[in-house]
């Protein structure tokens, strides 16, 4: 049992990549605070981008504490 349970803890730690998907995130963050749109406005700036990016970075963080649930109920 202690082998499976280590095998299922490091196979769902992995397969979401959320340490890389945040740094992704975070880049998209930054251009979109450079970016201007038609009007001179800041792209983060639009409330539709915001929400998308935001709803994004609550995932990303939700998906992060479960993996480290996973890991300290495992250890």
């Amino acid at each position: 049992w202690t082998y499976a349970k280590y095998l299922l803890v490091h196979e769902r730690t992995s397969i979401g990549g959320v340490s890389e998907s945040k740094k992704k995130a975070a880049h998209i963050r930054a251009i979109a605070q450079a970016e201007r749109n038609a009007d001179g406005k800041a792209l983060i700036d639009d409330p539709a981008f915001q929400r998308k990016l935001a709803g994004i970075e609550v995932k990303l963080t939700s998906l992060e504490y479960m993996n480290l649930r996973i890991l300290a109920d495992a250890a």
